[in-house]
């Protein structure tokens, strides 16, 4: 599928919410950007863009980058997108000019109706979305801009915030044990139509556990960069969260309910016990998904080779699993930016401190990939995963 490569940029305003664009002819909104010119870098491209389709001047250098993300290209059929996605910390007042036709501000939490690209609706909203939970967003409006730049006044009003589920920073009893949120079997993606064939000869299973506000597609194009011969399979979180799904619900940052964790592990357990999987088993997660590898682990500790944790945590609380993972010492591997702008610094310390006690851990850092995933860390992961899924 042929590739199409641009820039693109997060800004949000006051209230937290996303300035997005329309271009002439298109009906997509999507975050502001464009394809760079030969010899172009990418933030250079961005600068040139903003300037040129929004009034905005920011100096390349002052662009914070947030990674490569992948997705479908929204205006060009049957083409692939890897977007340079940087932060960019400028104020309004915005002109529409050259390609753009219109402008909104949007809640990255619920845009309704509207129409807006796979780059911004599988990737960019949901992480604005995950880095401000609806509870802390002030009341706001959804401003459209069109040809003029003036306001619309019949413009509708986001939704009012919803309230968060309660945290709970207290350990948790190790019994008994929550209900499960059951995994949707028909909302699975697997690598292969053959798994089930493959899974009863002993082939390897990664379980790949996509973070909040996206869904089960969002890590499947992850398996060409796994071990050879591997099989994946990609289940959606059971609870809707904005645009996409979520393993359990936004509450106080860094310090999820640990028993919201457990019931969505437990529904994931459920699932693998209807598979007939006869070799190494290891989840692999981002984010909350991250999270879910971790819980994974601590519930049957035994059932897996190993877990890999890609900017998540572990969650708080104690499990039954942990005093026979602290004998097993089961491989784990985490990687993340030590900037990661998404994960709360308590989390990261729990981690810190829960991981060396209960995993034989490999941490690495990866140092601008900020909250997202490297090439280099893919081919970490790859290294770390080829001896746990040897048969």
């Amino acid at each position: 599928m042929p590739v199409i490569r641009v820039s693109a940029a997060l800004i949000t305003d006051d209230a937290g919410l996303a300035l997005m664009v329309r271009k002439h002819g298109t009906s997509a909104f999507m975050q502001p950007g464009g394809k760079p010119e030969p010899g172009e870098s990418a933030a250079d491209c961005l600068s040139r863009e903003l300037a040129e389709e929004l009034g905005a001047v920011i100096p390349a250098e002052q662009l914070e980058y947030v990674g490569l993300v992948r997705s479908d290209a929204a205006n060009e059929p049957g083409h692939a997108l890897e977007a340079e996605v940087f932060r960019a910390d400028v104020r309004g007042p915005f002109a529409v000019a050259a390609e753009i036709a219109e402008l909104r501000w949007v809640d990255p939490h619920d845009w309704g109706d509207l129409h807006v690209a796979p780059l911004s609706a599988e990737h960019l909203l949901p992480l604005l979305a995950e880095e401000r939970p609806r509870d802390v967003l002030p009341e706001a409006h959804s401003s459209p801009v069109g040809e003029a730049g003036e306001a619309d006044a019949d413009a509708p009003t986001s939704n009012p915030a919803r309230t968060a589920a309660a945290s709970s920073a207290q350990p948790r009893s190790a019994a008994p044990l929550p209900r499960a949120l059951p995994v949707d079997p028909e909302c699975v993606i697997w690598s292969t139509p053959d798994h089930e064939a493959a899974l009863a000869a002993g082939a390897p299973l990664v379980l790949l556990l996509h973070g909040y506000g996206s869904h089960e597609r969002d890590l499947a194009g992850l398996t060409p960069y796994l071990p050879e011969g591997v099989v994946t399979a990609a289940p959606r979180a059971p609870l809707p969260a904005g645009p996409g799904f979520a393993w359990f619900p936004l509450a106080e940052p860094g310090v999820p309910d640990a028993d919201a964790v457990t019931e969505s592990a437990l529904g994931v357990l459920d699932w693998l016990d209807t598979l007939d999987a006869t070799g190494p088993v290891v989840p692999l997660g981002f984010s909350q998904g991250g999270a879910m590898a971790l819980q994974l682990l601590r519930l049957a500790p035994r059932r897996f080779a190993g877990a890999v944790n890609l900017s998540g945590f572990a969650a708080g609380g104690s499990l039954e699993g942990d005093a026979v993972l602290a004998e097993r010492t089961v491989p784990v591997f985490w990687g993340r930016d030590e900037a990661d702008p998404v994960i709360a610094p308590v989390a990261i310390e729990r981690t810190n401190a829960w991981l060396p006690r209960h995993a034989l851990v490999t941490r690495e850092l990866y140092p601008g990939i900020a909250h997202g995933i490297s090439r280099e860390e893919l081919d970490d992961v790859r290294a770390f995963l080829a001896p746990l899924l040897a048969r």
